[in-house]
């Protein structure tokens, strides 16, 4: 049987111009078309015809090197379909070109045959060099032969897709291998194994790289002066980098989602333009793409507004504010306005001269307003709750209201204009980071102005502030350092409530700090309060839980001035402290010793009251032990009172279950005893001692014993209390103690 087989080589996407063309005359030089449907035919040794198909836009010539072949035309104009015939092979294998011209275009297809021996298989090469656009390739077979075809090949290389028999339109039948376009920049290659009948062949697909590539839309993004993200479309065939042009920090890369690559680009602060480029490169293809970004200058406008506006920014700058327009006239000012959007500015027929009780109120957009100098007074609620605002100028303004800026909670930079007060919870957790308070505020009178400020760090007042009048003035904010400066003499009650982390005080001058001034300031591990305080209110600092380290110079120490101080180890109190008014170191649980230095005369009550840890005291010179100074104070198990102690008041052991010793020396005076729950069986009274009263009952096994060293002191019956006891004294004095015994309920009474 004869058999007729055609190899379609290498075929590039195949142009069949049907249809209606431009006439030649039409048609520029840079416009002419010359393409063959292919650039190689195979033919196997007992030749045949194959067709060929030409697209040209005018006329064309053919030249044929092989005198075993023939073209059924030579010359003609425009498209063509051709016959090719192949002469019967008596010899080896032979090979043919024809060349087709077309002005100074040319084509070419290489006609190959097989030699007279030759197999079917022999018909394919055995490497095919496919370039990365993609290519189609095609043996010609017989339905017999067809059918006897199998082959082979790694199913993951997906960029080949093979099959052999006929085609649906019946045009075709044979081996068909298409080969997909590489849009990777790395060469790939498959080999597929070819049987018929015994015979194999392995023939070898080698696809060229893509030519390597980043590429970036759009080329050039111009945007105006505000803060903004753009969206550039980055794509290509290799890995890249990002990079920007040098002093090009206000592009940022921000994301990357489904809409494309976001860039931020900041506020342009500058009323000049600006130009910047991000780069997209991959240094080992040598390949690269850029996005120039311009941006717009800020517009440009005085300092300052005239009297008749008012300017703002939104959202970064220039947008219209959120305003109700039938009642912004009435709550601002009772002026006819209009706004300019493009550069932020509301313009009043007349003067402005003040923002009336919530007359910017809950508005969510502003971040910058400034007033004109005419405006003196923000009314009450004025910007409450300006969620948005950052930035406040008003440079003659001389008066705020009641939580005027209370929940501006990104309001950082504030002109204080001509203000000398500042009013009750006028910055209400307002954003403040860095606080300055300018000279011109001697005092300050607003409970609660500052209060939960949630975002300061540090509060510094300037010389020429007086004094702090005002309650609860931080009172829960975040401040952690304060300075206050020399003219400074006085802060009123709970001013640092609970600002967990202070770290630092600054005391300045500070004479006088209010009651509960630092209580609830955690982060205090270290305290200096040096002499210049003459009086430092009651709990000023108590429950500093994390104060382990007091130097304590202040005159005055108020009640429970460092009560609940839970880490407190190491006290040390100046020559400046002359008075405690009690319960100054109450719950101090990690206090183990103490120090009275010799210039103090008065312990203070409840001084040590619920220290559980305290083993020493050292009383130096004192002379009165006030009540309860050892109240619950349960590892003391010993105290010597020192000759300076002239009275001890009610109580001073009181519930000490592990004291067992109490030494009182000559000088005491005035003793009321405090041994109920305490381990102590026996006490010496010294012979100074006039009066007596107190509990001489204690947990120790049977009864006190009480040695008298001197005659009978008075005894306050009715506030003695003694469930019997064993009583030592001089001989001399005997009739003096019986006397008095009945107060004891004595058991014994023993004359030495």
């Amino acid at each position: 049987m004869k058999r007729i087989f055609t190899l379609l080589g290498i075929v590039f996407p195949i142009l069949f111009a049907m249809g209606c063309q431009d006439t030649p005359e039409d048609i520029t030089p840079e416009e002419q078309t010359l393409e063959l449907s292919a650039v190689e035919l195979a033919f196997v040794a007992e030749g045949g015809s194959q067709k060929l198909n030409i697209t040209a836009t005018s006329a064309w010539s053919a030249s044929i090197e092989g005198a075993w072949c023939t073209l059924s035309a030579t010359e003609g104009e425009g498209d063509a379909s051709l016959t090719v015939t192949a002469e019967p092979n008596m010899g080896e294998a032979r090979t043919a070109t024809i060349t087709f011209t077309m002005g100074d275009k040319n084509k070419s297809v290489t006609i190959t045959q097989l030699a007279a021996e030759g197999g079917l298989l022999d018909l394919l090469q055995n490497i095919y060099e496919v370039p990365a656009e993609g290519a189609a390739l095609q043996v010609a077979l017989t339905p017999e032969d067809a059918e006897k075809i199998e082959y082979e090949y790694d199913p993951n290389h997906e960029w080949i897709w093979i099959s052999v028999g006929g085609s649906e339109d019946g045009s075709f039948c044979g081996i068909h291998i298409e080969i997909l376009a590489n849009v990777d920049a790395v060469a790939r290659e498959c080999v597929v194994k070819f049987t018929f009948d015994s015979e194999s062949k392995d023939i070898t697909l080698r696809q060229a790289a893509a030519e390597a590539y980043v590429e970036a839309e759009p080329e050039v993004v111009e945007v105006d002066f505000k803060a903004q993200d753009i969206i550039l479309h980055v794509g290509g065939n290799v890995e890249y980098t990002t990079t920007y042009s040098e002093g090009c920090d206000w592009i940022s890369f921000s994301k990357e989602n489904y809409e494309g690559t976001h860039f931020s680009v900041a506020e342009n602060p500058s009323s000049e333009a600006r130009q910047g480029e991000i780069i997209f490169a991959n240094s080992e293809y040598s390949v690269s793409a850029k996005v120039i970004v311009k941006q717009e200058g800020r517009p440009e406008r005085p300092a300052s507004p005239p009297s008749n506006q008012i300017w703002y920014s939104t959202w970064g700058y220039g947008e219209t504010p959120y305003i109700d327009d039938s009642s912004f006239d009435q709550k601002i000012v009772s002026n006819i306005y209009y706004w300019d959007e493009k550069l932020g500015i509301i313009t009043f027929e007349g003067d402005v001269t003040e923002i009336k009780d919530e007359g910017w109120d809950y508005d969510d957009r502003c971040t910058k307003i400034i007033l004109p100098e005419s405006v003196t007074k923000v009314g009450n609620k004025g910007f409450y709750k300006c969620t948005r605002l950052e930035k406040f100028v008003a440079p003659g303004l001389t008066t705020i209201g009641e939580e005027s800026f209370a929940e501006c909670e990104n309001l950082t930079d504030f002109d204080w204009g001509k203000l000398t007060d500042i009013p009750y919870k006028a910055f209400y957790k307002a954003g403040f980071v860095d606080l300055v308070i300018p000279s011109q505020f001697k005092d300050i009178t607003g409970n609660y102005a500052f209060r939960e400020c949630e975002k300061l760090k540090t509060v510094t007042f300037e010389e020429g502030v007086e004094r702090l009048s005002a309650e609860s003035l931080f009172y829960f904010a975040t401040t952690e350092q304060v300075t206050f400066p020399s003219s400074l003499k006085s802060i009123g009650e709970m001013c640092f409530y609970a600002n967990e982390p202070l770290k630092s005080i600054e005391w300045g001058g500070l004479e006088e700090v209010g009651s509960h001034a630092f209580s609830g300031c955690m982060g205090l591990t270290e305290l200096v309060v040096p002499g210049t305080v003459k009086k430092l209110g009651s709990a000023a600092f108590h429950q500093c839980e994390s104060l382990q380290k007091l130097v304590l110079g202040a005159e005055y120490v108020g009640w429970c001035a460092f009560s609940y101080c839970y880490a407190l180890t190491d006290i040390e109190v100046t020559s400046t402290t002359k008075t405690f008014e009690g319960c100054t170191f109450s719950r101090c649980t990690s206090l183990e010793s103490f120090t009275y230095p010799d210039h103090i005369t008065h312990t203070g009550p409840y001084n040590f009251q619920d220290c559980w840890k305290l083993t020493s005291v050292d009383l130096g010179n004192v002379e009165v032990v006030e009540e309860m100074l050892f109240q619950y104070c349960y590892a003391l198990q010993s105290v010597v009172l020192p000759e300076s102690v002239k009275t001890v008041e009610d109580d001073m052991f009181f519930g000490c279950n592990e004291m067992v010793s109490v030494t009182l020396n000559e000088g005491l005076e005035d003793f009321c005893a405090s041994f109920s729950s305490t381990k102590v069986s026996m006490v010496e009274i010294p012979s100074t001692v006039k009066v007596l009263s107190g509990s001489f009952n204690s947990n120790a096994e049977g009864y006190m014993t009480i040695k008298f060293k001197g005659d009978a002191p008075y005894v306050d019956k009715d506030n003695l209390f003694c469930q019997g006891a064993t009583i030592h004294c001089p001989m001399i004095y005997i009739e003096n103690y019986k006397a008095i015994a009945s107060a004891f309920g004595v058991y014994t009474l023993i004359p030495y």
